[in-house]
């Protein structure tokens, strides 16, 4: 069973570093809004910047669903937070979800000394691309007793999140580049589809 690979798309992980200090320098929400930050949002956020941050499964869980304010414009799926913060066009994050089709991408901050639960989501993949990192900090499948590390060296990682997993943080705090990405789940059903005959 597949959980984790490094893909073979890399970016240039110093463009990625100038380009995300430059724009924490003008975006002061940037490090500053807590675990996450958005950097793709729903039209009709209330706040681009945190309203698709958190906990997606437990929205659909609560009942909640949505992000919005108005049920006219109502989130269903993560694939509805497929528009990309003003602040990052044009810069190679935009790129990234370009390269992608990305939707909901966001920075992860693992705090030091921290861990997430063991949990899964709700879409197959996760792609993860370290910002900064430490060696002590894993992705962890306590089902399968494994563990895998993502080193910040450009390149993409792709996890399975149908599985249980979670995060841990031994060292210093650990940011990641995350998103979910719609041609790469069609991409995989019809693979899977193949392989079952039809």
């Amino acid at each position: 069973m597949f959980l984790f690979e490094r893909t073979s798309k890399q970016y240039d992980i110093d463009r990625i570093l100038l380009e995300w200090e430059n724009l924490s320098e003008r975006v002061k929400w940037y490090k500053k809004a807590g675990p996450q930050t958005a950097l793709q949002y729903a039209e009709g956020n209330t706040c681009p910047y945190t309203d698709p941050c958190g906990s997606w499964t437990f929205r659909l869980m609560s009942g909640e669903g949505t992000m919005l304010t108005t049920p006219k414009n109502k989130v269903n799926s993560e694939h509805d937070i497929n528009t990309i913060v003003p602040e990052y066009k044009g810069t190679v994050f935009e790129d990234i979800i370009n390269d992608w089709d990305a939707y909901r991408m966001r920075v992860l901050c693992r705090k030091k000394q921290t861990t997430y639960t063991v949990h899964t989501d709700v879409t197959p993949f996760r792609y993860h691309l370290a910002l900064v990192t430490n060696p002590d900090a894993y992705v962890v499948y306590p089902t399968h007793n494994e563990l895998f590390q993502i080193p910040a060296d450009g390149y993409v990682y792709r996890m399975n999140t149908t599985e249980p997993h979670t995060v841990m943080n031994c060292g210093p705090d650990r940011y990641h580049l995350v998103w979910g990405s719609i041609s790469k789940e069609k991409e995989y059903e019809q693979t899977k589809l193949q392989f079952f005959g039809y």
